[in-house]
């Protein structure tokens, strides 16, 4: 592999559950593909999505926790959706969705862990795609 693709595998060694969190990070090429592999999420129905969260604060951890954690691999599996994140010094966590009409629905996460602000956009895309197949 080139050094770029070998650098962008490296980012998803830090996922929950990945051998980094147990305390070892994967050594060899054949472990990175693995996790890498593992992370593979698609997002239907959706254009774009905008993270927005505050550096401190109650109630910002697990947004804080999906942009590093969990952002990066559905950025790398789903590259017809834009992904933005807002930093902001203070406030509420917030997910804006943007379907493919233009529809946007804004979802409080504020007091979420990561893997339910994932939830929140598996099933709105789940949702999406369900809506299309009826039509």
């Amino acid at each position: 592999l080139n050094d770029m693709r070998w650098a962008r595998m490296r980012q998803f060694g830090v996922l929950h559950g990945s051998p980094s969190s147990i305390g070892s990070r994967p050594k060899t090429l054949q472990d990175w593909q693995q996790l890498y592999l593992k992370n593979k999420t698609y997002l239907y129905g959706l254009s774009k999505v905008t993270l927005q969260y505050a550096q401190k604060g109650p109630g910002n951890t697990g947004a804080r926790h999906f942009k590093y954690d969990l952002l990066p691999p559905l950025v790398y599996w789903n590259k017809h959706i834009v992904f933005r994140t807002i930093k902001v010094p203070t406030g509420r966590s917030t997910v804006t969705l943007e379907d493919a009409s233009g529809k946007e629905e804004t979802v409080d996460v504020a007091g979420k862990p990561s893997q339910d602000i994932l939830n929140v956009l598996l099933t709105r895309s789940k949702r999406d795609s369900a809506a299309s197949q009826e039509r």
